[in-house]
C-alpha cells in the first residue's frame, strides 16, 4: 500500500483475490479498480513524475503498470521475474526487486534496466540521508548508488 498525498489516496494492491487494487481517500470506502489478472506484490509513488507504479510476480512480459491518478492503470512491459517490492528515491529513479536474483532501475516507470544479482533478493530501501539504495537477501545486504 501507499499513500499519495498530491492525490489524497491510499493505493492497495493485491496478490489474488478478485479486487488486485483499491483506493481510498476517507479511510472508509474503498474503490475497487479492475486491472490485469497478476499478483500484484507492491506499489509505490513518485510525487516527482505524479506516477504510481505497481510490480507483479505473475504474468507475461507485463508485470509493471503505471498510474496517473491511482483509478487509471496501464500494463508496462517487464521481464518474467519475481518482483516483489519496489522503491522510489528522491535522486528521481524507481527501483524494483525481484526475488529470484534481480534488479531494475527506472527514472519513468515505462523503461527499466536490469542488473543481475546473486542468490535471493527480500527487499530494498532508500535512503535519502546516505544517497544511496540498500537491497537485502539471503545471502547479504549490498547498496549501491544510481
Amino acid at each position: 500500500m501507499c499513500w499519495s498525498p498530491e492525490l489524497n489516496i491510499f493505493v492497495a494492491v493485491y496478490e489474488s483475490g478478485s479486487h488486485r487494487v483499491m483506493v481510498f481517500s476517507n479511510g472508509i470506502t474503498w474503490q475497487i479498480i479492475e486491472v490485469s489478472f497478476k499478483s500484484w506484490g507492491d506499489v509505490v509513488w513518485s510525487p516527482q513524475l505524479g506516477l504510481s507504479v505497481a510490480v507483479a510476480d505473475s504474468g507475461t512480459r507485463n508485470r509493471v503498470m503505471t498510474s496517473p491518478d491511482g483509478t487509471t492503470w496501464t500494463d508496462r512491459s517487464k521481464s518474467d521475474f519475481s518482483w516483489d517490492g519496489i522503491v522510489w528515491s528522491d535522486l528521481g529513479y524507481f527501483l524494483a526487486i525481484a526475488r529470484d536474483g534481480y534488479i531494475a532501475y527506472s527514472n519513468d516507470g515505462f523503461n527499466w534496466i536490469e542488473i543481475v544479482l546473486s542468490g535471493t533478493i527480500r527487499s530494498g530501501c532508500w535512503s535519502e540521508e546516505v544517497g544511496i539504495f540498500v537491497v537485502v537477501g539471503n545471502d547479504k545486504p549490498t547498496s549501491d548508488n544510481i
